[in-house]
């Protein structure tokens, strides 16, 4: 049977400097989802009567800052820390397959496990949906459906459902093949260089070297600018995706092209798409 307890914790002594113990996240709120699992907010994880009170062994944190150091130096307690916001850009999936692992591990050594954010709503119940469709086969709504039944106001944000189905998607592990995972990596790539200016390390994989400069093992179909002749692209780095059709704009060169071409018969069409290849431009 789910377990729920609420407390008031105490307040920390001013140290003149803000530390993880400065931030209330409330009071103690805990639920446990199936045996040895347990979900829960911050003050939960910091509170350390509730910790031996429901004798906690393994601490999964997810948010912005970790656990204060008498949480993480406590003897009895083997702990995970992962550092990411309540966002929906923020990348939840690469930290899934790890996650779900160290929960199974703990369980497995008969462990009890806490996993817990800021609130218990949205991060930690990602992870534990997570968990839950690995470890019973589910699929997302299922397994949302089961962990809300034991803690009922468990929402993780829009972002993270969508990495979930993807998850999903991929059989409950990181496919770093799967077409969409590359497009959900090349979005986030895309998002960091827009930001920082610059490439992160952790995305480093997901771009592939210049094809200009790439003369091991060249491969045979290129895309090459037409004014320059440099190679911008191979056949490889084309991931395969539905082209929006978007109508012209009217008075616009393309909508002055489509109108042309109207009237022109379709074996002048064809004969000119074939005497006349398309090529990209600087």
């Amino acid at each position: 049977m789910a377990q729920k307890h609420q407390a008031r914790s105490g307040k920390p002594q001013d140290s003149g400097s803000l530390a993880r113990e400065d931030f209330d996240g409330g009071p103690v709120s805990i639920d446990e989802i199936e045996t040895g699992l347990f979900l829960g907010n911050l003050t939960a994880a910091t509170h350390m009567e509730t910790l031996k009170s429901f004798k906690i062994t393994h601490i999964l944190t997810l948010d912005s800052v970790p656990l204060p150091k008498h949480i993480l130096e406590a003897g009895f307690l083997t702990t995970k820390y992962i550092q990411i916001a309540d966002m929906p850009r923020e990348d939840i999936l690469q930290h899934l397959e790890g996650c779900v692992n160290f929960i199974s591990s703990a369980l497995d050594q008969q462990g009890i496990v806490l996993v817990h954010c800021y609130f218990g709503v949205s991060r930690s119940t990602s992870t534990v949906i997570a968990y839950m469709m690995k470890r019973h086969n589910l699929n997302f709504k299922p397994a949302l459906e089961l962990v809300k039944a034991k803690r009922r106001f468990v929402q993780p944000n829009s972002g993270f459902i969508n990495q979930l189905k993807l998850f999903q998607r991929m059989g409950c592990k990181i496919d770093p093949n799967y077409q969409r995972y590359k497009m959900h990596r090349l979005r986030l790539a895309g998002e960091q260089m827009r930001k920082a200016k610059i490439l992160p390390q952790s995305f480093h994989s997901v771009v592939r070297p210049d094809p200009d400069i790439t003369r091991e093992n060249p491969e045979p179909i290129v895309f090459r600018c037409r004014r320059c002749r440099r190679v911008l692209a191979s056949k490889s780095h084309v991931l395969k995706h539905k082209p929006r059709d978007r109508p012209p704009l009217e008075g616009s060169p393309s909508a002055v092209r489509n109108e042309d071409s109207c009237r022109q018969t379709p074996a002048q069409t064809q004969s000119e798409k074939r005497s006349t290849p398309r090529m990209l431009g600087c």
